[in-house]
């Protein structure tokens, strides 16, 4: 009835997780029973998201799961996420109305905050400051995003059954070096394929893992024989 992981990694590292659940079944139907759980929660980015206690009948038409986060860490989703030259700061938190269905899960509207009293955002790109200077309708968002102070960040999330993962981003805040730090609001429309973005992320940490291996192996061969020398890979 209990479960506990340390860590796991599905493209992005969750844990701690726990849970505490019972599923009832027939056998000549196990894969149509009903999940209870009292608790259902991982750690995420710093923070934790978690089911609100309650029931899935697997096999039923559509369902709703109230999925809640608190306390995620903008600088870990950053990381977990590199974008050359994008740095953060702040707390969210949020809810995910997810359905499931025939087709698989679904999101709408989904709400996604900063708690207050904010934090910061700085881009930094050498491409983007050159595209900047070279179009000047973009070079006060290239200068704002410099060191961009944010009071209020919140959006509008969906996910469908395709795999296409939207956000709708709202931004309030200054940056003090222009103009005595006059308020300024940016609006941002994201889209990203999550399955191929966590497949990427997968494979990335093998790759990494593969190459750590293989430096540990080599520096281990060359200290265990140092008057040996060894043919290159």
């Amino acid at each position: 009835p209990n479960l506990s992981l340390r860590e796991a990694n599905a493209g992005l590292t969750l844990g701690p997780l726990n849970l505490d659940a019972q599923y009832q079944s027939r056998l000549e139907a196990p894969g149509t029973g009903t999940l209870s759980w009292r608790q259902a929660e991982a750690g995420l980015f710093g923070g934790r998201v978690w089911l609100e206690p309650g029931t899935l009948t697997l096999g039923k038409g559509r369902q709703t799961l109230a999925v809640r986060f608190e306390g995620l860490e903008l600088a870990s989703l950053l990381a977990a996420y590199p974008t050359e030259g994008l740095s953060g700061a702040g707390t969210l938190e949020g809810q995910l109305p997810v359905r499931l269905g025939a087709k698989g899960l679904t999101i709408r509207e989904g709400k996604v905050f900063a708690r207050a009293p904010g934090g910061q955002l700085q881009f930094r790109s050498t491409g983007l400051r050159d595209y900047g200077a070279a179009n000047p309708a973009l070079q006060l968002v290239v200068q704002a995003l410099d060191d961009f102070q944010f009071d209020q960040l919140d959006s509008d999330l969906s996910y469908d059954e395709d795999g296409k993962l939207q956000l709708a981003l709202h931004l309030s805040g200054r940056n003090p070096a222009i103009e005595e730090g006059r308020l300024i609001n940016f609006n941002i429309n994201l889209e990203e394929n999550l399955p191929a973005l966590l497949t990427s992320l997968q494979l990335s940490e093998r790759v990494s893992d593969t190459i750590r291996e293989r430096v540990r192996e080599r520096v281990e061969g060359k200290s265990s024989k140092p008057g040996k020398k060894k043919a290159r890979d």
